[in-house]
């Protein structure tokens, strides 16, 4: 997968993609990272549709996702297909439960 243009193409799927200063980081499915050199913002724009903002600092592969969880305090996170959890900001719920298709 190429991310915006980068000349280096990505051969294993994006879980996430997290802020990392004017970065971001691409966490893969076989648990490495990657450093990209385009903001969360930039890479909205040319990712997929599979690909939406979770949180402020984050943005998720649709197609990772297990399941949608809520907590005390209104506190929301993702559980990827690697086991791993993901912040959801309170912002993003409504919007992430119609893309899982959970409303």
């Amino acid at each position: 997968m190429s991310l915006g243009g980068c000349v280096r193409e990505i051969g294993v799927e994006p879980l996430c993609i997290r802020a990392d200063g004017d970065y971001s980081q691409i966490c893969l499915l076989n648990g490495r990272s990657e450093l990209h050199d385009k903001s969360l913002t930039a890479l909205t724009v040319v990712l997929p549709p599979d690909f939406v903002r979770c949180h402020r600092s984050c943005l998720v592969n649709l197609r990772h996702v297990r399941s949608l969880h809520s907590g005390s305090g209104s506190r929301y996170w993702l559980v990827m297909a690697n086991g791993k959890e993901l912040p959801v900001g309170r912002a993003h719920v409504a919007g992430l439960r119609g893309e899982l298709a959970l409303e």
